[in-house]
């Protein structure tokens, strides 16, 4: 078992009622699923804000960083997690 801080910014706070969440995760946890475990935890509020509709993912609206780096540069949602990794959900606002 690990133990991974996540950092829940701007509307997923609003969505949560919290900033930080610290989660207990299989040694095998990756950032998916972490996000999968926080829409458990909290809900179709945070799926909502979370989670495009059409791409099934969060990354159209969230920049996620694990240790401070966007996991586009690692492994994407695929990316490993180690005890002690910290993640941040940052989410983006798009209009036009």
């Amino acid at each position: 078992m690990i133990r991974v801080s996540v950092q829940l910014m701007g509307t997923l706070r609003d969505s949560t009622g919290k900033s930080v969440e610290t989660l207990v995760m299989d040694a095998k946890a990756d950032v998916s699923s972490v996000i999968d475990t926080l829409i458990k935890l909290h809900g179709e509020h945070l799926e909502i804000a979370l989670i495009d509709p059409i791409v099934g993912n969060p990354l159209p609206n969230a920049l996620v960083l694990v240790n401070g780096v966007e996991i586009g540069n690692i492994q994407g949602l695929s990316t490993p997690l180690q005890d002690g990794d910290a993640v941040v959900l940052l989410p983006v606002t798009h209009g036009g």
